[in-house]
């Protein structure tokens, strides 16, 4: 094989007499029959139970690329046996897998897994551990006599494919833009907080223009209301306020201003 790239140059060492050390794997007819009769071996070992062993859960594929296929998962969550009514100690011992792990992102799965659960126990034919003093919850003989030892996999999971019809494509399908949508979808998705955050400041500054000061001049009573801050007034009123012609009195909700010679201005606070 010739290098590639900018890799290190290759320097085999082929001085060994490797033709001694050659393995070959000629004995795979005899291992596929070892193997065969080790799989019957089993299966009369364990029988009646099934053979693929026990009932594994529904999942879903990992990652975005995958995540639509649907598969055999390693056990039923704890979750799952509990909404299902099964103990999870009970559960190994009927032939159900569980995994303590795993965990229920979705309610379509954990109700899909339920019924699988459900379904499971209405087909179970449970043998009693003595046949002379059966439990509650064993099956009857009747049902006994029909078990059979189930060769293929447990309530083996198939995938539906809905087929869609063909239509006609609608003007809003023509028209829609899928590129745009999705950037716009993520624009949204980016800037929600910062959106939060400026919606939130301007409700507060609406509060704040509700509760400025409604100042009242009572030497003309004629001029129109002004709404100024309780602690800003024109330059005038600055003057005169540190000139020391203004007292102050601050109440829990009335802030009055007014000076020695007379009151002349009021300011509340609604």
């Amino acid at each position: 094989m010739a290098p590639s790239r900018n890799g290190m140059i290759l320097n085999p060492h082929f001085h060994k007499d490797w033709q001694r050390r050659v393995r070959t794997w000629f004995n795979q007819p005899a291992r596929k029959i070892r193997r065969r009769k080790a799989r019957q071996a089993k299966a009369r070992r364990i029988a009646p139970r099934p053979i693929a062993g026990p009932l594994r859960p529904q999942v879903r594929c990992p990652t975005i690329r995958y995540h639509t296929k649907v598969r055999s998962g390693r056990g039923f969550t704890l979750e799952e046996l509990k909404a299902a009514g099964i103990h999870k100690k009970t559960a190994r011992t009927i032939g159900i897998a569980v995994d303590p792990r795993r965990r229920n992102r979705s309610t379509e799965s954990l109700q899909a897994n339920v019924q699988r659960l459900k379904e499971y126990r209405s087909k179970l034919i449970l043998f009693p551990r003595k046949a002379s003093a059966p439990k509650k919850g064993d099956s009857s003989e009747e049902e006994l006599k029909m078990a059979t030892q189930l060769s293929g996999p447990v309530m083996p999971i198939k995938t539906v494919y809905k087929k869609e019809k063909a239509r006609i494509i609608s003007e809003d399908e023509k028209n829609f833009k899928a590129f745009a949508s999705l950037r716009m979808a993520r624009a949204n998705a980016r800037l929600f907080g910062i959106r939060a955050k400026r919606a939130k400041e301007a409700a507060e500054q609406d509060v704040e223009k509700k509760n400025m000061v409604l100042v009242l001049n009572f030497a003309n009573p004629s001029r129109e209301v002004q709404n100024l801050s309780p602690v800003l007034f024109s330059q005038t009123d600055q003057k005169r306020e540190g000139s020391g012609l203004y007292e102050e009195i601050f109440t829990r909700r009335c802030c009055l201003f007014f000076p020695v010679y007379g009151i002349n201005h009021i300011a509340l606070h609604k």
